[in-house]
């Protein structure tokens, strides 16, 4: 539906949906739905999920290398701008964007110049991954 297995998407902040909650008088955000069969491989959906959360700080002289994950990476940008670079293209992400990342994609964020970028990060997979540097 908004993904496909086989692209980085970024999420602008402005494709959200909002719902207001009148017991909280606040407003809730809503990105695009994905449902796990569009975010993830058949043989993940047979297996044990995980789910991890981590904080990325990404600095402007990183000199990250290029890396793949067998599982599916969803990322929220805290703070900070950047790009999102895979193998067959670069997407901005700036604060207050989301960005998909598929199985086994070789990817690398690199922050934009005089910035640090902050991801608070979804990781979705097997329990024995590790990202695998290409």
């Amino acid at each position: 539906m908004y993904a496909n297995k086989e692209k980085c998407r970024v999420f602008s902040a402005d494709e959200y949906e909002t719902h207001v909650t009148a017991i909280e008088e606040s407003e809730c955000f809503y990105f695009p739905a994905m449902t796990l069969k569009e975010l993830l491989p058949k043989d993940l959906l047979a297996s044990d999920l995980v789910l991890r959360a981590a904080r990325l700080e990404i600095m402007d002289n990183t000199e990250a290398a290029p890396h793949a994950h067998p599982g599916a990476t969803i990322a929220y940008v805290a703070s900070g701008s950047g790009m999102l670079i895979s193998t067959d293209e670069q997407l901005h992400a700036k604060q207050g964007d989301w960005m998909y990342v598929p199985p086994n994609i070789s990817h690398v964020n690199v922050a934009e110049k005089g910035t640090v970028m902050v991801l608070q990060i979804i990781y979705l997979g097997a329990p024995k991954d590790l990202q695998t540097h290409i």
